[in-house]
């Protein structure tokens, strides 16, 4: 379990011999992770001796609860696995039995994934990197260790060994129990145990076979165990195994124990009972629903006897690989059976004496008897045939000789023709075609003459008509027509003769009941099934309620058009999937289902609103699982007199007494219940989307919630709280004493979990997730609090009680400033292994300081913390007292990752001193965090032994790696003896590894990428002292020859060619080379240079301008140094091009070897490429994978038509986001004299957001796709057609939409389906970045049916553009508002109709953008406000906003009062209360007519600027100030302010009734982050900071008039007598600019000092008023006038002794 954790570790491996417990190992391991919550998602799967690729994806399908559509190919399977398993942070990959090499890839297996995030608008370079992060781990069994370390790479094998004899005798003694206490069975037991040979399937099949048996049973079984089995093999437990099989009791479980052993893994119950019915094994059995239950009860039995084990589910079985080896062994000598172990590939069949006595045959590979059937095939005796092999051929006449078979299978055959003689199988019972090729012409007239058969199943056969003649198969009791996707026809009547049919199974499966055609019954009729006297059981689909048959005892039945998923949750027998429409009435067979069901579907109910009288049932007695769905008018599931309206479950004891599971989505219920009674039997509950609700239950029930395990509550809008407080609560606690999982997300108006004075408990809680609760302050809140909204609440104080938490996820709590309480219940957090925050806004720290010795340090593993932006400290630790000194703390923290802390200083904020240790750290990341200054205190970076993975990134305060500690005269040795992989990327300001002298030494270190850390060098070259200044991080010869993976700058390429003593082989061991920031713009990769690397077989080149990869040397070159530039370059099979900007082509023609055996070609952002493979371009002959990305430049074309004959070898083509890309292949003007072009080899091709796109092939091309499996187009909305010319596509049957889901369009070919995609605007309609003004057609739709949401998915939006358009006066409603939760972009330019954004329509509630980051609008000359309507408008997530040249803005949102006549409010500020944008980092303000930007008086002005780093003012005419003295304290975070031409400002910060002492906080506290200062063209300004009164005499002086007369507020006493001068500082300031400022005479109307200690650069023109330098301060002369203060000087701008910052 420990490896599984280790984040360096991908692949595990479990090695042993057979029977040792593998198997059993991995079960557990998998039960163990799940229960630890370590990963997203386990799944495990078998792949025995000769595996089945298909089989395998389906467990893992299952496993991830995935439905891949039956017939996709593996292909096609893999990638929807791949794209699903990428969605997920962690997933665990279980690959049971290997026998050799699985490739991972071709099951859909991703390690790792390109996890970057592609932004739609310009972001900085962090949210671009590039990161591979782990996907997938995958833990692997097999018998061979090399097939482990040597075939599948794994990074760490485990030996599972033998038992002991002592371990084998407590094993034996456990199963056999109380029996092992007799004396006389003591010692025999213990030699049976020894006998055993340590192996546990051994151990526990002699153990179960002895319970209850007698002394001389013992002595029997020892004797078994000494003797030795015929093969050799497995002595021991082929003994065991036989004695266990002897002492079964009943003969049917023999038979059934043999039938077991020929099936698959993970084989159905339902195969048995098939198999069963045919062969008559099963003894005073009548019915098939009888047989089922024998056959589980025989499973059961065999189970407990250790001989079967459990399957995927209670309905699947599974058999050891051993056991089975020994049971086929057995049927074979014994039983007269024929089949085939996977290592016993025989040659040929018996010879005919054995034939003869041959009573069963299954062969699951034909090609065990050489591949060939006999043309008749003579086995008297026979019984049973089973054969599986689709490239087998039955000769027609090879079932003359068996006439007595019963059971025939023949599945995944091409049956096509069906051999004639299998109608002289006239006493054959089952008969099964699962998953074959059928033909139509024959399979009706052969089928119908088997009239003894009693089971057909033809489940998974892709036939469109069921024959006729099944309707004359009188004795048949069981038809399988599941999966028969294609199945359109049943005819008339078939049903209806079929008297004795007991089971109907059409699951996914024919649905077009009752059709009509030319006037006349087409189809079947769902009312013959209700003439089947004697049908129990039945899985079908109507669209329609109609009568079902009414004695059903087993059935699947979904009614209406919504269901895609037919699989059920569960094994339950009676399930119910119902479609309500309005006022629906069922007659008495559907009630009397209804009653019987275990799990029930309700969906879309319109127009329901009351469930249980709308279904006119008076109870649910066998009800298990209730799932209800998009219910809108749904008030109540049952209307009892006497309760409220809208209570939906007043008394579910009575409705509902076995309930277990309950899930409600999108209903608008009031309350769900209030009765204590009505859960105490749930142990699942899930409410989505019930927006109505309050609340989720009174405090009363929560005692009565005895066995409640599972909680999720997402999206519920008007919840406030889940758990409600009632008068008569009482006290004590309040209990939930089984709640494992409990999940909050999306809920914007939870305070609080519950609100009131009892202690909450939650005894056995493993998992909590708090996701997306904006208003959440605490977990339980004091009912004594009079505002909760006011207080500061910690998440969890002692209120909470959790002692078994293990994991806690919190994200976008954003009043959340604190997680523990100073005090909490005792005994809780104890356990917590997994803590995880993202995006908490306030909060400030994690781990609580006041007690060192908190429980948690001790359990704590995974520590993830991700956009914090208040965070300070991780670790913030108290003082350490002397009796803490002498005890210390082995924390077992495992994973640290931070990412996007911006005021993050410390991670810890003191040196723990050793009291505290983390040397159980194994990974470290460090992302984004540019106020961390160092990474780890001196005590902590002394004792990292189990460190693997260090990645710090994007840090760009980070100075020192390693802090210094006490003093710095000795040197200080740092061992890494397990890092493996080392990553330090974009530190500018990084000096040193540690700052003192020391060494480091990194023995296992793998993985090295560094890259533009500042000062810091990363290595010495030869003969450098070992002390320098400077230190570097290691030295070059010591470490690189150890190295597997190295990234390199220019700077190290310089250093390394000029190096004269570096050892020749230093760089042998380097497979993957990273070259970045190679900048000079002349440069090209010399080939030489490359030769340094023997064995690289991968190159990246990233942010690069090499003009030209590998030029050639030319003829002058010798022979020798040509072979060693060839070696090297032809080793490389993966080449990466990553922002290459001046590169015109990928090779030169003259070196078309050097690269051929390069396989991938990834070329991601090359915009100088105007095509990427052109005829000048070497051939790529073994190319398999192509993936282009991003290229944005001059490539309107991919690929010449030359080049394209040369991708021979072309598997996978990937083409995605280039936005000028027209066509993929493209002539290059030169007569093509052949016209056909052949893909031969190619299996995937994607076309992912390519805009313009307008075809495959623009020319008159004839294409071959031989191998085409998968096509995706998605977002491609110009596409109209894929090829001029023919297609030739064999194998392709479907177009996916969208990759990764299951959306696919097919009409009969390639190109038709391209073309009407387009027509059907298809593309659009999975667009992401929607570019409106392309599409002329969408924007009349836009412009007059106001719904193209109907047509586009916006819930896929992510970037919405406007150009040029001169309709649309608004662009979006609250209803495209509401689907658009992705949108992250809107530009709107030259719209001159437009008069807002967003039009409301009165009726809608506040409008949010969840992931909106930047809004453009620019040109609009109509624009008013960018949203009208009745309520608010919030933006969690807008970072920049910019609006220029919008000449009658005057609002960001203007606000209607509600009613019949509406009338719309404009403010004469920007921004009002109603408008929240929390994060706003950038905002421009061009050419609008505002007055104000934010109301002075608003309470929330912090909201908007709390975050603002940058603030760009110009041409606002109407401007007079911009900000005012209470505002100007928020501004904490502005970097950059710049104002341009505000005709009529004369100041910058109006200063309002201030205090002194307030006023010169104000002063002190002003900007302290201002970087930028400009002002530029302001020709009223005076003062950049002033009061009132001073700001109006002096615009009178400056006006000529005489100020004497107005009426001036009078000024505040103590500022007018102030005769000192203030002092102002500019802490940050390292810029300032002041042009054209006519009047502008200083920065504040007093006397003041103003200190710019950071300043650089200063342009001071056309400022005439000012002073800008001094030499000393002036005298002040003052008099009284009109109780005003005057100055007799200007104020100088600086003293002389300022300026020596000055650049």
């Amino acid at each position: 379990m420990e490896a599984l954790v280790t984040p360096s570790i991908n692949k595990i491996g479990v090695y042993g011999m057979p029977g040792v417990g593998k198997t059993l190992l991995a079960g557990e391991v998998k039960r163990k992770a799940e229960q630890e919550k370590l990963f997203d998602a386990v799944v495990i799967a078998k792949v025995t001796k000769n595996p089945d690729l298909k089989s395998i994806q389906q467990e893992i399908q299952r496993g991830l609860g995935l439905e891949l559509p039956d017939g996709i190919p593996e292909w096609s399977a893999a990638a929807r696995i791949k794209a699903i398993l990428t969605k997920k942070q962690k997933v665990l990959v279980i690959f049971d039995d290997l026998w050799g090499r699985v490739t991972l890839e071709d099951v859909g297996i991703p390690l790792s994934a390109n996890k970057q995030k592609q932004p739609v608008g310009e972001k900085d370079d962090e949210s671009s990197a590039e990161q591979q992060i782990l996907v997938c781990k995958v833990l692997l069994t097999s018998r061979d260790h090399s097939v482990l370390s040597g075939d599948m790479g794994t990074e760490k094998e485990f030996l599972v060994g033998q038992l002991e004899d002592n371990e084998s005798w407590e094993l034996f003694k456990k199963i056999v129990g109380k029996d092992v206490e007799r004396q006389e069975l003591q010692q025999i037991g213990r030699e049976i145990a020894k006998e055993s040979r340590g192996l546990p399937i051994a151990v526990a099949t002699i153990a179960n076979a002895l319970k209850n048996k007698s002394v001389h049973d013992w002595k029997d079984a020892l004797l078994e165990l000494k003797r030795p089995s015929p093969d050799g093999k497995s002595a021991k437990l082929f003994s065991a195994v036989e004695f266990s099989f002897k002492h079964l009791e009943r003969e049917e479980l023999k038979q059934t124990f043999l039938m077991c052993s020929l099936l698959s893994q993970n084989a159905s119950i339902e195969e048995l009972v098939k198999y069963g019915v045919g062969l008559g094994l099963f003894l005073n059995v009548r019915t098939i629903e009888e047989t089922r239950n024998r056959v589980l009860s025989l499973v059961d039995h065999l189970k407990a006897s250790s001989l079967l084990v459990d399957g995927r589910s209670k309905m699947y079985f599974d058999m050891h690989d051993l056991i089975r080896d020994v049971a086929k062994s057995m049927a074979s000598r014994n039983y007269g059976v024929f089949t085939t172990r996977d290592e016993d590939m025989q040659e040929d069949w018996p010879d005919k004496e054995v034939m003869t006595d041959l009573k069963w045959i299954f062969l699951s590979n034909g090609d065990a008897c050489g591949g060939l059937l006999p043309d008749k095939f003579k086995c008297p005796k026979l019984t049973f045939f089973h054969l599986s092999n689709y490239s087998l051929a039955i000769p027609a006449n090879f079932f003359s000789g068996i006439e007595k078979l019963r059971v025939l299978g023949l599945t995944k055959m091409n049956l096509s023709p069906l051999p004639v003689s299998i109608t002289l199988l006239t006493d054959l019972r089952t008969l099964r075609f699962d998953q074959s090729v059928l033909g139509d012409e024959d399979i009706g007239a052969i089928i119908g003459k088997l009239k003894n058969l009693q089971v057909l199943s033809l489940a998974g056969c892709e036939i469109e008509e069921l024959p006729k003649e099944v309707g004359s198969l009188t004795e048949l009791k069981l038809l399988d027509l599941s999966d028969c996707t294609k199945l359109k026809v049943i005819p008339q009547e078939v049903f209806a003769s079929l008297s004795k049919l007991q089971e109907l199974k059409m699951g996914n499966s024919f649905y077009q009941w009752d059709v009509m055609e030319h006037g006349r019954q087409r189809n079947a009729s769902l009312a013959e099934l209700t003439q089947l006297p004697r049908l129990t059981a039945l899985e079908l689909r109507v669209l329609d309620v109609q009568t079902i048959p009414g004695k059903l005892e087993r059935y699947k039945i979904l009614i209406g058009d919504v269901w895609n998923n037919w699989n059920s949750s569960f094994d339950s027998p009676k399930v119910l999937k119902l479609q309500m429409k309005a006022h629906i009435r069922f007659d008495n067979s559907i009630k009397r289902l209804l009653k019987m069901t275990e799990e029930l579907h309700l969906e879309e109910l319109n127009g329901v609103k009351n469930v249980v009288d709308e279904l006119d049932i008076k109870g649910f007695p066998d009800l298990k699982y209730l799932y209800i769905r998009n219910a809108p008018e749904l008030h109540q599931i049952v209307n009892l007199r006497g309760w409220g309206p809208f209570n939906a479950f007043p008394n579910l004891e009575f409705l509902f007494p076995n309930l277990e599971e309950l899930q409600l989505s999108w209903i608008n219920v009031d309350m769900i219940w209030i009765t204590s009674y009505c859960v105490e039997n749930v142990t699942k509950l899930i409410i989505h989307g019930c927006h109505n609700l309050k609340y989720l239950f009174l405090s009363t029930m929560a005692r009565s919630l005895v066995k409640l395990g599972h909680l999720e509550i997402r999206e519920c809008k008007m919840m406030t709280k889940v758990l409600s407080k009632e008068d008569e609560e009482g006290k004590g606690n309040l209990i939930f004493p089984e709640l494992k999982f409990l999940q909050l997300v999306q809920l914007q108006n939870l305070v609080s979990f519950y609100f009131g004075d009892s202690t909450i408990e939650f005894s056995f809680l493993n998992e909590l997730i708090v996701w997306n609760c904006p208003e959440f302050k605490g977990f339980a809140v004091m009912s004594t609090s009079t505002d909760v909204a006011a207080d500061i609440q910690p998440l969890f104080n002692e209120q909470g009680a959790f002692p078994n938490l293990e994991k806690i996820a919190i994200a976008h709590l954003q009043n959340l400033t604190t997680i523990w309480h100073d005090k909490i219940h005792a005994n809780s957090f104890c356990k917590l292994k997994s803590l995880e925050v993202i995006c908490c806004e306030k909060l400030m720290t994690i781990l609580p300081s006041n007690n060192i010795l908190a429980s948690f340090w001790t359990s704590l593993e995974e520590l993830r913390i991700y956009n914090c932006n208040s965070l300070e400290a991780i670790f913030k630790l108290g003082e350490i007292n002397a009796n803490q000194r002498s005890v210390v703390i082995d924390t077992q923290l495992k994973l640290l990752d931070i990412k996007s802390l911006p005021r993050l200083k410390h991670v810890w904020n003191k040196d723990p001193e050793g009291i505290l240790t983390f040397q159980n750290l194994e990974s470290v990341r460090v992302f984004s965090c540019h106020s961390l200054s160092h990474l780890f205190p001196a005590s902590v970076g002394k004792a990292l032994s189990q460190l693997q993975t260090l990645d710090i990134l994007f840090s760009t305060g980070l100075e020192e790696i390693v802090a210094v500690g006490g003093g710095l005269e000795a040197a200080v040795k740092f061992e890494f003896p397990q890092v493996s992989y080392l990553r330090l990327h974009r530190l500018p300001r990084l000096k040193y590894f540690y700052p003192g002298k020391h060494n480091t030494e990194w023995p296992m270190l793998k993985k090295f990428y560094h890259y533009d850390c500042g000062q810091m060098k990363k290595a010495n070259g030869a003969g450098q002292p070992d002390f320098p200044v400077q230190q570097p991080l290691f030295s070059m010869e010591e470490i690189i020859p150890q190295l597997e993976e190295l990234s390199l700058t220019e700077d190290d390429i310089l250093m390394i060619c000029g190096e004269i003593k570096l050892k020749e082989n230093l760089f042998f061991n380097i497979k993957v080379l990273q070259i970045q920031d190679h900048l000079d713009k002349s440069a090209v990769l010399p080939i030489c240079f490359l030769n340094r690397f023997s064995n690289l077989e991968k190159l990246l080149l990233r942010n690069c301008y090499f003009t030209e990869l590998f030029p050639s040397k030319g003829e002058h070159v010798g022979n020798q140094e040509k072979q060693a530039e060839t070696k090297v370059l032809s080793r490389i099979k993966t080449l990466r091009l990553n922002d290459v900007h001046n590169l015109k082509h990928i090779l030169s023609q003259d070196i078309s070897i050097v690269l051929q055996n390069l396989q991938t070609l990834e070329v991601w952002r090359a915009n100088g490429l105007p095509c990427l493979l052109t005829s000048k371009t070497t051939s790529f002959h073994n190319l398999t994978t192509l993936d282009v990305w991003l290229c944005h430049g001059f490539m309107i074309t991919l690929v010449s038509v030359p080049m394209v004959r040369s991708l021979v070898q072309l598997e996978d083509m990937t083409i995605r986001k280039c936005d000028n890309l027209t066509e993929i292949v493209g002539h290059e003007g030169a007569r093509i004299e052949d016209s056909v072009i052949n893909f031969n080899k190619l299996k995937v091709l994607k076309l992912l957001s390519l805009p313009r796109l307008g075809s495959f092939c623009s020319e008159n091309f004839i294409f071959n796709f031989p191998s085409l499996e998968m096509v995706i187009v998605d977002q491609c909305p110009k596409l109209k057609i894929f090829s001029e010319g023919d297609l030739n596509t064999p194998l392709l049957q479907r177009v996916e939409l969208i990759e990764g889901e299951d959306k696919s369009c097919w009409a009969g070919d390639l190109n038709t389906t391209i073309q009407r995609m387009h027509t059907e605007m298809v593309g659009i309609a999975g667009l992401k970045k929607l570019i409106l003004s392309d599409f002329s057609e969408l924007i009349e739709i836009w412009h007059v049916r106001r719904r193209p949401q109907e047509i586009l998915d916006f819930r896929l939006l992510k970037y919405l553009q406007l150009y040029n358009c001169a309709q649309l006066s608004y662009l979006l409603t609250p209803s495209m508002v509401f689907c658009l939760v992705q949108l992250e972009f809107i530009s709107i330019k030259n719209c001159a109709m437009m008069e807002q954004v967003i039009m409301g329509d009165g009726e809608e509630s506040k409008m949010i953008f969840p992931q909106l980051w930047k809004i453009e609008l620019e040109s609009c000359s109509n624009l008013i406000s960018f949203y009208v309507g009745s309520h608010g408008l919030e933006i969690p997530s807008l970072q920049a906003f910019s609006i220029e040249e919008c000449q009658r803005m005057v609002t960001f949102a203007a606000f209607t009062s509600s009613g019949e006549h509406q009338k719309e409010t404009f403010h004469q500020y920007f921004f009002s209360s109603k408008v929240e944008i929390p994060l706003l980092g950038e905002l421009t303000l061009s050419s609008i007519k505002i007055q104000q930007i934010w109301d002075c008086e608003l309470p929330s002005v912090s909201s908007f600027a709390q975050n603002l780093r940058e603030l760009i003012v110009t041409d606002c005419v109407n401007l007079r100030y911009l900000f005012t003295s209470s505002m100007v304290k928020v501004f904490t975070r502005l970097e950059k302010l710049e104002i341009y031409r505000c005709e009529v400002m004369d100041v910058v910060i109006l200063i309002e009734g201030l205090e002194e002492e307030e006023e010169e906080r104000m002063r002190q506290t002003m900007f302290p982050k201002l970087g930028t200062l400009v002002l530029t063209k302001l020709p009223q300004l005076i003062r950049f900071c002033s009061n009132g009164n001073s700001q109006l005499r002096e615009r009178s002086e400056s006006q000529g008039l005489n100020p004497s007369g107005s009426q001036l507020v009078p000024v505040i006493q103590s500022t007018s007598e102030r005769t000192e001068a203030t002092k102002l500082v500019f802490p940050q300031v390292k810029y300032l600019e002041l042009r054209d400022l006519q009047k502008f005479k200083s920065f504040f109307s007093q006397m003041q000092i103003i200190e710019w200690p950071s300043l650089k650069r200063m342009y001071v023109c056309e400022c005439d008023e000012v002073q800008i330098f001094a030499s000393t301060f002036p005298c002040i002369n003052t008099a009284r006038r009109n109780n005003q203060l005057e100055s007799c000087t200007q104020h100088p701008l600086f003293w002389i002794s300022q300026v020596r910052t000055l650049q």
